[in-house]
């Protein structure tokens, strides 16, 4: 076509300024358009000097805009843009100003009115194509905004979805690890007394083991059994002794004063403390006072020849260089437990 966008555009913005010269010159003002060959090399004033076809040769068609015969009549000014297309859709436009005098006689404007008519529909017919073109583009643009539009909303919804869905799976995994620790705790703790259980024990005296023997410190256990306790079931009933297992440890606990000891049930009616960095002299001073706090609870228990529940410990002390495992230092524990006891019980015994 030989038309497109950017000249269309160009025509329209110098129709307006002949619009605007008509206004402010108070004068009639004819626009035409001329459609000239890329070899037009004349100017307007001096068209007059070569016949029709040397001044417009190889013209396509000419348009006469705004009463063409009223500018034939009275011989007013008229300004005359030049619209030169060249091969491949390149254009060129050049404004002037015509007076009747500089027309030839047999130039454009004596051409015949269906010739006019003709040409006239070829630029109506490319100024429509144009718009519809420029219509058919918005068209094509608005539905890719909305596109765009459509998609940015669908991404910043999965961006929310995706948001929400990670802090409900960090709460998930948050809580899971607090149940996760629950079990463990529960898993170490004695559901009666509430202490640690034999399990726990059992771990942690491995721990303290290895940690003994790269430190070359002491470490000490106790192993603390309630006396005459099977007695004092069968005269108070289970339930009693349950209470009293309750009881006796929460005092074996407040004994312990460092947080690194370790309170334990170790069996059905006995307790064992594990003492890290603890010496022989340390542990039997924990023995003995955890002795007389037992005594200070006064449970009575008359088949005790103390006429209260009381208890027994046996402590024992080692260094983990010495030794590969800790299975003697609990066998020297028992011992002294049962030496304890072949004393008379209420008491602790240190080997």
């Amino acid at each position: 076509m030989w038309f497109d966008r950017s000249l269309s555009a160009t025509v329209a913005l110098r129709l307006a300024r002949c619009a605007a010269t008509r206004v402010a010159c108070q004068a009639r003002v004819v626009c035409m358009f001329c459609f000239l060959p890329p070899a037009y090399s004349q100017t307007a004033n001096s068209a007059s000097a070569g016949s029709a076809s040397a001044w417009f040769g190889g013209v396509v068609a000419t348009v006469v805009v705004l009463q063409l015969q009223r500018f034939l009549q009275t011989g007013q000014k008229m300004y005359l843009l030049h619209v030169a297309l060249a091969g491949g859709g390149a254009w060129a436009l050049q404004e002037s100003v015509l007076t009747p005098g500089a027309l030839p006689p047999d130039g454009p404007l004596s051409l015949p009115a269906a010739q006019m008519l003709f040409a006239g529909a070829l630029v109506a017919g490319a100024w429509w194509l144009a718009a519809r073109q420029r219509a058919q583009a918005d068209r094509a643009t608005a539905a890719q905004q909305a596109q765009i539009a459509s998609q940015r909303g669908a991404l910043e919804k999965l961006q929310t979805t995706e948001i929400a869905l990670e802090s409900k799976v960090s709460q998930r995994t948050h809580e899971l690890h607090l149940a996760v620790q629950q079990i463990e705790a529960l898993s170490a703790q004695d559901g009666l007394t509430g202490v640690a259980n034999r399990h726990r024990f059992d771990d942690g005296l491995k721990v303290e083991w290895g940690r003994a023997a790269r430190s070359r410190q002491a470490l000490s256990v106790a192993i603390i059994d309630i006396d005459w306790f099977t007695e004092f079931n069968t005269r108070y009933g289970h339930e009693s002794g349950d209470a009293c297992l309750r009881q006796l440890a929460r005092v074996l606990e407040t004994g312990v004063m460092r947080s690194g000891d370790l309170i334990a049930r170790y069996s059905g009616g006995a307790f064992v403390l594990l003492a890290p960095d603890t010496d022989a002299h340390g542990i039997l001073s924990i023995a003995n006072y955890l002795c007389q706090e037992v005594l200070r609870l006064a449970l009575p228990h008359q088949d005790s020849p103390y006429g209260c529940v009381s208890i027994s410990i046996g402590v024992a002390t080692a260094h983990a260089q010495d030794s590969p495992n800790p299975d003697g230092l609990l066998l020297r524990a028992h011992t002294c437990l049962a030496s304890a006891q072949a004393q008379g019980r209420n008491r602790a015994v240190a080997g």
